[in-house]
């Protein structure tokens, strides 16, 4: 279970009411590179999905984060991770909030509507009230789903 709030540019991520995690922000070009690289790994594009999914690690949390959230438990990992990128992305806290509450399809939707890429919101949410096309198919699997087992989320051996 992991806790949030903004702390004037900053987030502050609790885990188990023990370890604090403060994230700094990106600027907008690493946030967009975050929301891209966050894409690449959910449509497998890139071949090496295991750094990518490192370097979005060390991006949403911070180089001085990294260890510490590395040494979590798998679950408090993608929680961190993605509360933190979800907060640095077009999402901000909105889609933060959403989807520490459990509303992860909302905290797309918000994230698809803030970056100006609605279509997103089909994609990754599963939603179509038009489809392009007579075979478009919504994906069914959720975004981040696998970055709980992802190599990224393991402790370095």
């Amino acid at each position: 279970m992991i806790e949030i709030e903004e702390q004037g540019r900053r987030l502050l991520i609790t885990v188990g009411g023990e370890e604090e995690f403060l994230i700094r922000p990106v600027d907008g070009e690493t946030g967009a590179a975050l929301l891209s690289g966050w894409l690449a790994v959910i449509a497998k594009v890139f071949g090496n999905e295991e750094q990518l999914e490192l370097d979005l690690l060390t991006a949403a949390v911070g180089d001085e984060n990294v260890e510490r959230v590395r040494a979590l438990r798998a679950e408090e990992i993608y929680e961190v991770t993605m509360a933190a990128f979800f907060w640095q992305t077009a999402g901000g806290i909105e889609a933060t909030r959403a989807f520490v509450g459990g509303d992860r399809p909302k905290a797309i939707r918000v994230l698809a509507e803030s970056s100006g890429h609605p279509v997103l919101v089909t994609l990754l949410g599963g939603e179509s009230e038009s489809p392009t096309s007579p075979d478009a198919t919504p994906a069914t699997s959720t975004p981040g789903g696998s970055a709980n087992g992802s190599p990224a989320a393991a402790p370095a051996p």
